[in-house]
C-alpha cells in the first residue's frame, strides 16, 4: 500500500482528514493482509490502526552484477529518474557544490531540467530503456539517490522507498543517498550498512563521501557489501517469493 493522504502536522506527527481516516479504518478492517512499501509506513499503520503488515518494494532487476575490475573514477555522478520536487529538492542542494567538489552530474530523465538544476556542471541526458540503466550506472563514480528535504514532501520522504533504491544498490557502483536522517530510505540504508548516506549535504560531508568513493579499497568494499545485500534480500526471485508467501497465507486463511 502507498499512502498519498497522510500529512505531517505542526507538531511533527502524522494525520488524516477525518473522512479519509474513516475510509482507511474500514479498509484495514476488511483487508486480509496489509502490504506496505517500508517499515516506517507499516509501523505507522500498526500504531494508528492496530494492523499487522508485510513490507514489499521494487527489487533490483538483475542478480548477477559485478563491479568493474578496471574502473577508473572520472569524478562523474549520475541520477536516473523523475525531476519532481521529491528528488529535485535534494539534487538542488548538491548542484551549487559541484564546481568546488570537482564533479559533474549527468541526469537521465524524461523531464526537462528545472531552473535550480541548470548549472555548467550538470548535463541532461536522454532517458534510457530499463534494461540499459544498471549497465550505464556502472560507468559513473556513484549513482545518486536523492530524497527531499522540503516540508512539502515530508510524507514521501518519511514513508516511501523509491523503485530505484534496490536498482542503485545492485548496479555495481557506489550508491550515494542524500536526504534527511528520518527518511525511510536513509533508515533502511543505515540499518543494513548499505550505500553511502549524507544527511546534511555540504562541502565537508560530501568530501568525506568522495574519499570513500575514490579510494580503491573502500570503494570495492562498499560495492561488494551492497551487491551481497541485494543478492540476499533484494532480488526479483526473493521479492517474488515474499509476495507468494503473503498470497499463500491469505489463501490459507480464506480456506479455513
Amino acid at each position: 500500500m502507498d499512502d498519498n493522504w497522510v500529512k505531517q502536522d505542526q507538531g511533527g506527527g502524522w494525520t488524516y482528514a477525518p473522512q479519509v481516516e474513516t475510509i482507511l479504518q474500514r479498509h484495514f478492517k476488511e483487508a486480509d493482509a496489509v502490504v506496505t512499501i517500508s517499515e516506517p509506513m507499516g509501523e505507522h499503520y500498526r500504531q494508528r490502526f492496530g494492523v499487522g503488515y508485510d513490507v514489499l518494494f521494487a527489487p533490483s532487476p538483475y542478480d548477477e552484477v559485478v563491479a568493474p575490475a578496471d574502473f577508473v573514477p572520472a569524478r562523474k555522478l549520475a541520477y536516473f529518474g523523475t525531476l519532481s520536487i521529491w528528488p529535485g529538492d535534494a539534487l538542488a542542494r548538491l548542484v551549487p557544490l559541484l564546481t568546488d567538489l570537482g564533479l559533474t552530474m549527468d541526469i537521465y530523465s524524461h523531464h526537462p531540467l528545472p531552473a535550480d538544476l541548470q548549472h555548467p556542471c550538470v548535463f541532461k541526458m536522454p532517458p534510457l530503456a530499463p534494461e540499459e540503466v544498471q549497465a550505464t550506472m556502472r560507468k559513473y563514480d556513484a549513482v545518486l539517490l536523492p530524497i527531499g528535504f522540503s516540508p512539502a514532501t515530508a510524507s514521501y520522504t518519511h514513508f516511501n522507498i523509491a523503485t530505484k533504491m534496490a536498482e542503485c544498490l545492485g548496479s555495481g557502483t557506489v550508491t550515494l543517498a542524500i536526504g534527511p536522517e528520518h527518511a525511510a530510505m536513509m533508515r533502511y540504508l543505515n540499518d543494513h550498512d548499505a550505500g553511502l548516506c549524507v544527511s546534511e549535504p555540504n562541502m565537508s560531508t560530501l568530501s568525506e563521501a568522495l574519499r570513500v568513493i575514490h579510494d580503491p579499497s573502500q570503494r570495492k568494499q562498499r560495492i561488494e557489501k551492497d551487491l551481497a545485500h541485494v543478492r540476499s534480500y533484494l532480488t526479483r526471485k526473493i521479492m517474488h517469493r515474499r509476495w507468494e508467501a503473503i498470497r499463500d497465507r491469505i489463501m490459507a486463511q480464506s480456506s479455513t
